[in-house]
């Protein structure tokens, strides 16, 4: 159990972040200063320093707890087909991101290490997913999971950064992600049925 002091900080860590987070949401697109976040926070300048960091360390911060909040909602999915749940993981993620939009634009647009957002949490969870459609022999056992997990991160960061920039709308996002998704599992399908079946949803859109 937590002693007393480290309760506190906790609690004066939240705050930090609630009141980045609110100053996200009112700014219009604004930053906010370390000094601005202390003062919604009712803390010291120092004591943001001392608990969270610099503005960098604020992005990362505020990304931790997002991928945190995923990693939970991931794990309440239910067990379903491997290409269904990969679907359905990276679309949870981008409902995620777009439904605190002015919050998770300032992270990618600021952040120096933004490319990494979506290589945690999710590449983990869509490699499961690879290695038990191989185990269920839909997709080739003789392929390298794990770099077909990193395609499908790599395409979903170049679209995730695309919508920071406001080059794509929601609806346009998850389409990629969920493209990419398809895509990959068709690449390394081992039938022409699997692949059919895997590719549907593109068929059916062209």
């Amino acid at each position: 159990m937590l002693g007393l002091r480290e309760r506190s900080k906790l609690r004066r860590v939240d705050r930090i972040l609630q009141a980045a987070r609110d100053l996200l949401r009112e700014g219009g697109g604004d930053v906010p200063t370390v000094e601005q976040v202390a003062e919604r926070a009712e803390v010291a300048t120092a004591t943001v320093f001392n608990l969270v960091g610099t503005r960098e360390n604020l992005w990362a911060a505020l990304a931790n707890e997002a991928l945190a909040e995923l990693e939970e909602r991931v794990k309440a999915l239910p067990d379903v087909d491997p290409h269904k749940r990969a679907r359905r993981i990276v679309a949870m993620t981008v409902d995620l991101i777009c439904a605190d939009a002015a919050v998770n634009r300032a992270v990618l647009l600021h952040w120096h290490e933004s490319g990494r957002l979506l290589r945690h949490g999710p590449t983990r969870e869509l490699l499961r997913c690879l290695e038990a459609a191989a185990a269920a022999r839909t997709i080739r056992a003789d392929i390298d999971r794990r770099r077909l997990s990193e395609m499908i991160a790599v395409a979903c960061t170049g679209a995730v950064h695309q919508w920071a920039a406001g080059l794509i709308d929601d609806r346009t996002f998850k389409r990629r992600c969920r493209t990419a998704v398809d895509l990959v599992f068709a690449a390394a399908a081992r039938t022409d049925e699997a692949q059919s079946g895997f590719l549907a949803d593109l068929e059916r859109r062209a």
